[in-house]
């Protein structure tokens, strides 16, 4: 490895992931009037970024399989 390198560890991995759990629940339990970018903000994450983990939890939680069952149907 060269000057500058770094080897995320598994421990590293783990801790991004548990983060990413919590912004996205924090997200979706949201009281009325708070907005995604307030809570992107205050996380220290990118609103789009938060709008991606969101989408990712929502599909990792089978709330968009019945569209994937709908399109591999039509095909």
């Amino acid at each position: 490895m060269g000057p500058g390198s770094t080897v995320t560890s598994p421990a590293r991995r783990i801790g991004l992931n548990e983060f990413r759990e919590d912004v996205v629940r924090v997200a979706r339990n949201r009281e009325r009037g708070v907005t995604l970018e307030q809570i992107a903000t205050g996380f220290g994450v990118h609103p789009i970024t938060l709008s991606t983990w969101l989408r990712r939890a929502d599909t990792d939680e089978g709330a968009r399989g019945a569209w994937a069952l709908l399109s591999s149907r039509s095909s």
